[in-house]
């Protein structure tokens, strides 16, 4: 039961931090600019330590190119990931904390994995907080697509289904 809750913590957090992304990988252009066309170098890359453009983000490039974001919806997006982005800012802190503890715990006794999965747990409020925070982000940030949009993008979320069934 324990381990199946450290499994769906990790799980939450590795979600968490991908829905944070799906804002900003939607709105990721080419070249080595802000992808939303705000100038400096490109936060998808910066993510990635400089490595855009390989496996799935090329396929990701390929699909925001096909979306064809407007100025407008760039700009709405590049706002939807700061402010979720800031939203979050302080419940990552106290999760890196809690991971931190959890960390010396195990440090000072490596079979101490209770008090260590303790400090993590009593950060389950937290990580709650920021899984609804990346949810309403995300939202918000698909609000911004036209119906044509959402539906290109379902089709291209619809392909890695159909080639798994095959």
């Amino acid at each position: 039961m324990n381990r199946r809750r450290g499994t769906i913590l990790g799980i939450s957090a590795a979600l968490a931090v991908a829905l944070l992304a799906t804002p900003l990988l939607l709105a990721r252009g080419g070249g080595s600019t802000c992808p939303l066309g705000m100038g400096g170098r490109s936060h998808g890359a910066a993510m990635l330590g400089g490595h855009s453009g390989h496996g799935g983000f090329g396929q990701m490039e390929r699909l925001i190119r096909e979306l064809d974001l407007t100025d407008e919806q760039k700009e709405a997006l590049h706002r939807v990931h700061a402010t979720t982005r800031e939203k979050n800012a302080e419940a990552r802190t106290v999760l890196h904390d809690g991971f931190m503890e959890a960390a010396k715990i195990l440090i000072a006794d490596p079979q101490n994995v209770a008090g260590a999965r303790a400090a993590i747990t009593s950060r389950q409020a937290t990580l709650n907080e920021i899984k609804e925070n990346a949810l309403t982000g995300v939202s918000q940030g698909l609000a911004v697509l036209t119906p044509e949009q959402r539906a290109k993008l379902s089709t291209h979320l619809e392909a890695p289904a159909k080639e798994l069934a095959r």
